[in-house]
C-alpha cells in the first residue's frame, strides 16, 4: 500500500514544480490543464492496477505458469506450444460432441430402469421425438406470417451465419481504426461484461456434464447407485392459502424418509427430544408432519442435484476472478473453453447437407477475411477479450509481458458443431442397425467410425495449419485446412459404406411426415414403430411410400364402417394389428 501512496505523492510533486515552473515562464492556462488531465489519468491507471490487485495471487499462478510453459517452448521449439493448443482444442471439440446430446433419435426407445446401462442422467434428455407433417400450399400462405421456433441450423444459415459474422466484424473493425480509443475500451468492457454474464450459465453446464459423467462412470463401475453419489432434490414453490401455515422459519422436516433406504434420517435428533420436554416443545414445528402439496397448488419446481449446486458455486467463483482480473490469461483461458463447449452444444445442425453448406459458406468468409483484408488479424490483436485460446510462446523483457499464440473459438466451435452432428449420425445409425434397442449414455458402442474420422480429420486440418503458420510465418484460416478435411473424408468414408444418401437427409430427433398420415397417425399410433418404418422399403421410396398411405386410409375407411356395422362405439381407438400392416406391405 505505501508504494502506491509513495507514487500518488511522487506524481502531485511532480505536478506541483511544473505548475511553478509554468508560472514563473507565463506558460498559457490551457498547458496546465493539459497536464493536469494526464496527471489524474496516471492516477486513476494506479487505482486500477491496485484494485486489480484484488486477484494477487491468482496472478502469480499465472505468471508462473506462463514462465514455465515458455522455458518449454524454448527448448523444444514452438512443437510443444501447438501440440498444446492441438490438444487443448481436440478435447474441447470431444467433450462439446458428447454435451450436445440433448433428446434420444427416434430410431431408439426410451431408456428404463430395469437396463444395466440405466442412470439417472438418462432421464435429463428428451424422449419424445419432433414429427412434423408436409403442408400444402394453402397451409403454407395461413401460416406464412406465424411466428416460430428453430433450435436448429438448416440451410438458410449458410447465408445468415456469415453475414451476420461478417457485419459484427466490420463494426468492430471500424470502432478499431475510426473512432477514438477510448470508444474501443468501452466497448471492450461492454464485451466482456456480456461474456462474464454468459460464463455463469456456460460454466454451470460444462461444470455439472464433467460431474455428472464421472459419477456415471464410477457408479458403472463400481455397482453403485448413483443416487446415493448425486442424489437428486425438488424445490417446489407452492400457495398456503389454503393450509394457513405459521408464517416464518425455516422449518426442517424431522419425519423426512430417505426415499433409497427408507429410513428415517433424523432418527438420532428424535430420540433425545422423546427424553426431553423443553426440546419437544423447541422442536414443535418440526415435529409437525406437512401436508402434502397438490399439484394445483404448485406455482413452480426446481429440479436439481449436487452436481448442479457445485458447479454453480464453480461457476460464480470463477466468474468473479475473470470480473476482478480480465487480462489474466489462465482465467481468460478457462472462460473461453466454457464458452467453446456450451456453443459446440447449443449450435445443432440439421443434416449433413446442412452442415456442408453452412461450413462452405464459413471457408470462403474466413479465406476473404484473412487474406482478402486485414479485418480479421485487426479484430482479433487488438480485441482482449475471452474468444480465444492463448499460450505464451516467449517473454518480452523490454515491454515486461508475454508474447501468446493464439486460436479463435470460431475455429472450435464451427468444426465442433458438424463433428458433434456426425456423432448423433453415430448414434441415430447405432439404434438403426440395432432394433429396438435403448438409449443408455452409458452406451460406448455410440462412438462410431463417422465421429472418429471428423475428429482424426480436424487433427490433421489443425496441424496442418500450425505447420504453414511456422513456414510463412503469416496468420492463416484455420478453415481453409478444416473445411476440406472435414467434407472430404467425412463424404468419402459416407459414399463407401453407401450411407451418403441417408446421411445428407437424416434428421437426429425428427420425424417428416405427408400431412395426410397426420389423422392416421392419431388414431393408429401402434400401427407400426418408428424403427419398422425406417427400415421398411418406404423409406427411401416416395412412390411407394404414397401407395402405402393410400393403402392405410382405405384399411382405415374400411375398419370405420366395419365398426359401425357392428353398432359399436369406440370406432376411433381400434388399433390396426402388426399382420394387416405386413399384408398390407406384401400387397
Amino acid at each position: 500500500m505505501n508504494k502506491y501512496l509513495n507514487s500518488v505523492v511522487d506524481h502531485f510533486s511532480e505536478w506541483s514544480s511544473r505548475i511553478f515552473r509554468a508560472n514563473s515562464t507565463s506558460t498559457s492556462q490551457g498547458a496546465s490543464n493539459k497536464e493536469l488531465e494526464q496527471v489524474f489519468e496516471k492516477i486513476n491507471a494506479i487505482v486500477e492496477n491496485h484494485n486489480n490487485g484484488l486477484a494477487t495471487t491468482f496472478d502469480k499462478i499465472s505468471y508462473r505458469v506462463a514462465h514455465k510453459i515458455t522455458h518449454l517452448v524454448e527448448s523444444h521449439s514452438l512443437v510443444f506450444n501447438y501440440a498444446t493448443l492441438v490438444l487443448i482444442a481436440s478435447a474441447l471439440v470431444v467433450i462439446g460432441s458428447f454435451t450436445s446430446i440433448s433428446s434420444i433419435p427416434f430410431t431408439a426407445l426410451p431408456p428404463t430402469r430395469e437396463h444395466p446401462l440405466f442412470d439417472p442422467t438418462d432421464f435429463d434428455v428428451d424422449h419424445d421425438c419432433h414429427v412434423i407433417y408436409h403442408e400444402n400450399d394453402d397451409d403454407k400462405k395461413k401460416k406464412k406470417k406465424s411466428k416460430k421456433f428453430f433450435d436448429m441450423m438448416d440451410e438458410k444459415h449458410a447465408i445468415i451465419l456469415p453475414l451476420t459474422s461478417g457485419c459484427t466484424l466490420l463494426a468492430l473493425y471500424f470502432v478499431i481504426k475510426k473512432l477514438h480509443l477510448n470508444w474501443l475500451r468501452y466497448v471492450v468492457k461492454i464485451l466482456n461484461f456480456n461474456i462474464t454474464l454468459l460464463n455463469i450459465p456456460a460454466g454451470t453446464f460444462v461444470y455439472s456434464y464433467f460431474l455428472n459423467s464421472f459419477s456415471r462412470n464410477i457408479s458403472h463401475l463400481t455397482s453403485w447407485n448413483p443416487l446415493t453419489i448425486l442424489p437428486r432434490y425438488r424445490v417446489t414453490i407452492a400457495d398456503d392459502n389454503e393450509d394457513l401455515n405459521k408464517i416464518g422459519g425455516f422449518v426442517t422436516n424431522l419425519n423426512y424418509k430417505d426415499g433409497l433406504s427408507n429410513s428415517v434420517v433424523h432418527k438420532k435428533t428424535l430420540a433425545e427430544i422423546e427424553k426431553d420436554h423443553w426440546m419437544k416443545h423447541f422442536y414443535r414445528r418440526e415435529l409437525v408432519k406437512p401436508k402434502d402439496v397438490n399439484s394445483k397448488r404448485q406455482i413452480s419446481n426446481i429440479y436439481l442435484n449436487n452436481a448442479l449446486i457445485v458447479s454453480f458455486v464453480l461457476s460464480v467463483v470463477a466468474t468473479v476472478y475473470f470480473y476482478l482480473s480480465p487480462n489474466n490469461w489462465l482465467i481468460s483461458n478457462a472462460v473461453s473453453m466454457n464458452m467453446a463447449i456450451w456453443s459446440i452444444s447449443q449450435l445443432k445442425l440439421k443434416n449433413l447437407k446442412s452442415g456442408a453448406l453452412i461450413l462452405i459458406a464459413l471457408f470462403f468468409y474466413d479465406i476473404y477475411f484473412v487474406f482478402g483484408t486485414d479485418v480479421m488479424v485487426t479484430v482479433a490483436t487488438n480485441l482482449d477479450i475471452p474468444v480465444k485460446l492463448s499460450l505464451p510462446v516467449k517473454f518480452n523483457t523490454a515491454q515486461n509481458s508475454f508474447n501468446f499464440s493464439m486460436l479463435g473459438l470460431g475455429d472450435i466451435a464451427l468444426p465442433g458443431m458438424f463433428i458433434a452432428m456426425c456423432y448423433k449420425y453415430d448414434i441415430w445409425k447405432w439404434h438403426l442397425d440395432h432394433d429396438d434397442t435403448e438409449f443408455h449414455f452409458l452406451n460406448w458402442s455410440y462412438i462410431g467410425k463417422y465421429f472418429i474420422t471428423a475428429m482424426v480429420s480436424y487433427v490433421a486440418a489443425l496441424v496442418s495449419a500450425m505447420v504453414s503458420l511456422s513456414l510463412f510465418n503469416t496468420a492463416q484460416p484455420a478453415l481453409l485446412y478444416i473445411v476440406p478435411s472435414l467434407l472430404i473424408s467425412t463424404i468419402m468414408v459416407a459414399c463407401w459404406n453407401k450411407d451418403f444418401r441417408q446421411f445428407w437427409n437424416f434428421q437426429y430427433d425428427t420425424i417428416e411426415m405427408d400431412e395426410n398420415l397426420k389423422e392416421t397417425v392419431e388414431k393408429k399410433k401402434d400401427s407400426m414403430t418408428y424403427s419398422t418404418f425406417i427400415l421398411s422399403e418406404y423409406y427411401d421410396d416416395a412412390d411407394k411410400y404414397a401407395l402405402f398411405v393410400d393403402d392405410l386410409n382405405e384399411n382405415i375407411d374400411e375398419d370405420e364402417e366395419f365398426v359401425q356395422d357392428e353398432d359399436l362405439n369406440d370406432s376411433s381407438e381400434e388399433e390396426l394389428s402388426e399382420y394387416d400392416l405386413s399384408g398390407d406391405e406384401s400387397s
